[in-house]
């Protein structure tokens, strides 16, 4: 049985929500999606966790870890939140930057000093093909991508096992 712990701004105590309320039919979507996942017999658990910085995150993980006991693994699935997206670089603001690099990166360094002293069966970092394809107005999203890229290239112990995966735009 698996037991899955969602950790981040999107969720809420009652499960998924979308950031943006107006799209509905995304939340639907979404909705649905998480009662498949209940369906299957798993322990599902959402954790709000609005600022995914060292701090904020170890209180999470301990809040899933008195649920779910020990964390065997990790996938960071942080989404930026599309500000300064369909902007050329030069006019991209600095609150547009901090938006992308702040649940990125700022996430991944977190998870990184929270695990640092375990031993994970898996870590998984989602990226995108923009990190390395770049995209004429995705500056700072690239940009934050490419430094999660960087990060885990480097492969430095103990994170040398932590594996990241640049994936493409998801829909249906």
């Amino acid at each position: 049985r698996a037991q899955l712990a969602f950790i981040g701004p999107q969720w809420s105590e009652q499960g998924p929500q979308l950031l943006d309320r107006t799209q509905k039919e995304q939340q639907i979507q979404l909705e649905q999606r998480w009662e498949i996942l209940k369906r299957g017999g798993g322990q599902l658990y959402c954790i709000p966790c609005q600022q995914l910085e060292k701090a904020h995150l170890s209180e999470a993980v301990r809040k899933a870890e008195t649920y779910l006991g020990t964390i065997d693994g990790i996938i960071h699935d942080a989404r930026g939140s599309g500000a300064g997206m369909g902007t050329l670089l030069a006019h991209v603001e600095d609150q547009a930057i901090e938006s992308h690099f702040a649940p990125l990166v700022n996430g991944l360094l977190g998870l990184q000093q929270i695990f640092k002293d375990r031993t994970l069966d898996f870590a998984i970092v989602l990226s995108s093909l923009s990190s390395f394809l770049g995209g004429i107005t995705y500056g700072s999203y690239a940009a934050a991508n490419a430094l999660m890229d960087e990060i885990l290239l480097a492969k430095q112990e103990p994170f040398n096992h932590w594996r990241c995966l640049n994936l493409d735009r998801i829909s249906e």
